[in-house]
């Protein structure tokens, strides 16, 4: 109990599909966001947002498993 934390991450794992993006993707924000301010990590969400389109333009038709993770940096 007198030990430091060790430092993790938060992730969350979603589903991506042409012609729908990222499935429940207001959700999945919502809940790393709810964990973020709980363990007081910063939540960049102009960040995350633009880091996810990025990704989009370079994935296959088929559908796409991404994790998102967050630092406490």
């Amino acid at each position: 109990l007198t030990r430091g934390q060790e430092p993790f991450l938060l992730f969350e794992t979603m589903r991506w599909e042409r012609g729908e993006g990222y499935v429940l993707l207001g959700e999945h924000l919502d809940r790393l966001r709810q964990s973020a301010e709980y363990f007081l990590y910063p939540y960049p969400a102009e960040e995350i947002e633009k880091a996810l389109g990025a990704l989009e333009a370079g994935f296959s038709s088929g559908p796409q498993r991404v994790r998102l993770t967050l630092s406490e940096r």
